[in-house]
């Protein structure tokens, strides 16, 4: 066990304050895909559970596209 140990480092809280990364477009695309997805299942609510998958499919893609497009 002693062994396994010694290869990890201890962070300090101060070191954990600061993690940067990732890409915001790519995370503004997953977040207005996401919102899309619901406001389109939402507006075609009242059709049938394939009616409503098209709509939350199709709503999604857009907004994910214009999320990645505008959110950078």
């Amino acid at each position: 066990m002693k062994n396994i140990n010694q290869k990890f480092t201890e962070l300090k809280n101060i070191e954990l304050s600061s993690i940067t990364g990732g890409d915001r477009r790519l995370g503004n695309a997953v977040i207005s895909a996401a919102m899309g997805a619901v406001e389109g299942a939402k507006a075609c609510s009242l059709g049938g559970p394939w009616v409503v998958a098209a709509c939350a499919a199709g709503a999604g893609a857009y907004s994910g596209y214009w999320g990645y497009v505008i959110g950078g």
